[in-house]
């Protein structure tokens, strides 16, 4: 119930405070002819889709396990991290396309004391969003809202770039105002990028880095009577690795013996809260035929 109420929380705000920003700043970018305020207004725009997302991911991906899932649902909210990825994608083209014409036309921005307040207000809005979601991601291990808070961190920059598209159209520098969209659609392609490295290696089932492969070991050697252990597969689930590996023991070991020695390590292993639903395959050892890797 507590994890529920993050996740509404972290919702809730999302959309009340993206919806506030989002009319201000597509409503005065239009009607000041700002740029970079409009291209900061259809990215909350599309912040609020991410809201969206990442609150159905938070649900969906705390799901249990079922016949049609039997490994959980967990990876839907690496899904819709790289979802939030293909809006930023979209959102940087359209932003960059409209900035390229506003230089070619020379249609630029004139200082007006509003535009600089909206863009102060979304500074605000967005650090508060970006840390109080970072805190919330954080509690409930959610990817979709830790994506989530990096990109209105990102949205603290771009609002920062407005400002100085202001400060520039003040001192009759009007070309900031184009110019300075374009490196709004920079941080937002690095961010996109920033959030794709977290999810698609755990899409695509990357293997685990050499330290949890070594920790496998470590502690399977420790176990009296394992010879070895090798064939490590690994991916991962959240913070956690789940998988299977082979134990080789004693040839000359009966089953029962060879079983409780499996189920003491999968308990060891699982304890360090770094690993989840491991299977171990037990196998005699013979020097000769080890598969050691």
């Amino acid at each position: 119930m507590a994890k529920f109420s993050l996740n509404f929380i972290a919702t809730g705000l999302s959309l009340f405070i993206n919806s506030i920003l989002m009319i201000l700043k597509i409503v005065v970018g239009i009607l000041f002819n700002s740029v970079s305020l409009l291209a900061d207004g259809f990215d909350s725009l599309l912040d609020l889709i991410m809201s969206i997302f990442a609150g159905v991911g938070e649900k969906m991906g705390k799901k249990p396990a079922d016949r049609d899932h039997p490994f959980g649902h967990e990876k839907f909210q690496f899904l819709l991290s790289l979802a939030i990825v293909v809006f930023m994608i979209f959102s940087s083209y359209q932003i960059a396309e409209e900035a390229i014409s506003r230089l070619i036309n020379q249609d630029f921005l004139v200082f007006e004391w509003i535009i600089l307040i909206v863009a102060l207000t979304s500074i605000v809005g967005k650090f508060f969003l970006s840390y109080v979601l970072f805190v919330i991601g954080k509690k409930l291990n959610s990817p979709s809202i830790l994506s989530l808070s990096k990109n209105f961190r990102s949205d603290v920059i771009a609002s920062f770039l407005v400002v100085g598209a202001i400060i520039g159209a003040y001192f009759e520098v009007y070309w900031l105002d184009p110019v300075l969209a374009l490196l709004i659609v920079v941080v937002i392609i690095l961010t996109g990028y920033d959030i794709a490295k977290d999810s698609l290696p755990i899409l695509l089932d990357r293997g685990p880095p050499e330290d949890i492969v070594k920790l496998i070991e470590e502690k399977g050697l420790e176990c009296e009577h394992v010879k070895e252990v090798h064939l490590v597969r690994l991916r991962r689930i959240y913070d956690q690795w789940t998988g299977d590996f082979h134990l080789l023991v004693d040839e000359d070991m009966i089953v029962k013996d060879a079983h409780a020695i499996a189920e003491k390590l999968k308990k060891k292993l699982e304890d360090t809260g770094v690993f989840k639903d491991i299977v171990i395959h037990i196998e005699p050892y013979n020097s000769e035929e080890s598969l050691k890797r």
